[in-house]
């Protein structure tokens, strides 16, 4: 699909500066803006960059899901998810996150 789109061959963001695709750190694909990447090099920047591409992602270009239901984690695992999200100060706050992890099969 990145060939398709020829996504490496973007070497300027919308800004006019310079890509790094190795150098990436955050990287948003939001749903309303299909043909448009925001990403951030650091952490610490505030404000997102972002890609305008060139063609949109035609349907035949979607990818296929990897699998047809949630797989299961270990119970380890579930188990250090419920103490980030029961602790006294809790990393997980909202509710609706929360929800997610409770209900991962296990």
């Amino acid at each position: 699909m990145a060939t398709d789109i020829r996504i490496l061959s973007i070497r300027i963001d919308d800004q006019g500066n310079s890509v790094d695709w190795t150098k990436l750190q955050e990287v948003i694909v939001q749903k309303t803006q299909r043909n448009k990447i925001f990403f951030k090099t650091s952490h610490l920047e505030e404000p997102y960059s972002n890609i305008t591409l060139k063609q949109r992602l035609q349907p035949q270009h979607q990818p296929k899901k990897l699998y047809s239901q949630p797989p299961k984690i270990r119970k380890n695992k579930y188990e250090d998810l419920m103490s980030l999200n029961e602790s006294v100060l809790p990393v997980v706050r909202v509710s609706e996150y929360g929800d997610f992890y409770k209900s991962l099969p296990h």
